[in-house]
């Protein structure tokens, strides 16, 4: 995540347990506002999306494109 991203105030009780661990650990990191004030390595999409959004979400639908393509359809279309 980048420096300057909101992210939602209070999780969700679907929020999963490594991700309210993660948002206890940065929350140095975020600001009165809820804007991170760094930026953030993520281990993989959900996880990024379930820090931003505070509930249990699936990053590879969530994340898209300038123009609105997923990351999940980027990935399926993606030539090896």
């Amino acid at each position: 995540m980048f420096k300057g991203s909101a992210v939602v105030s209070e999780w969700q009780k679907s929020c999963p347990e490594n991700v309210v661990k993660l948002r206890t650990r940065y929350k140095d990191k975020i600001d009165g506002n809820h804007i991170l004030t760094e930026d953030l390595l993520f281990t993989s999409p959900s996880t990024a999306a379930a820090f931003v959004g505070g509930s249990s979400l699936n990053g590879n639908e969530l994340w898209k494109t300038a123009d609105g393509v997923s990351l999940k359809h980027l990935e399926k279309t993606e030539q090896p």
